[in-house]
């Protein structure tokens, strides 16, 4: 998978296109695939795929108000600023 998934949640960078994003995850997800492994976080847990969507949902629709605080802050405050950004 390498690093299409994030904990706690993926991290966008500039170019990224989010619906692009979520349709690889749902990919992904579709697969079904018993064991699934990541650059950063080795074999990943099952939900990691779909709470990885749902917030991805909720970035593109502009609606991410439950990730302004704890362990998401960081992540979400940075993926907002990068989603607006062109690719240099």
């Amino acid at each position: 998978m390498g690093d299409n998934v994030g904990l706690p949640i993926p991290s966008i960078y500039p170019g990224v296109q989010v619906g692009k994003f979520i349709e690889t995850l749902e990919t992904y997800q579709a697969l079904a695939l018993p064991t699934v492994v990541s650059s950063h976080y080795n074999e990943i847990e099952d939900n990691l795929i779909a709470s990885n969507l749902a917030y991805l949902r909720r970035l593109a629709a502009n609606d991410t108000a439950e990730y302004d605080r704890g362990e998401f802050k960081m992540f979400n405050d940075w993926n907002k600023k990068m989603i607006a950004r062109p690719i240099s």
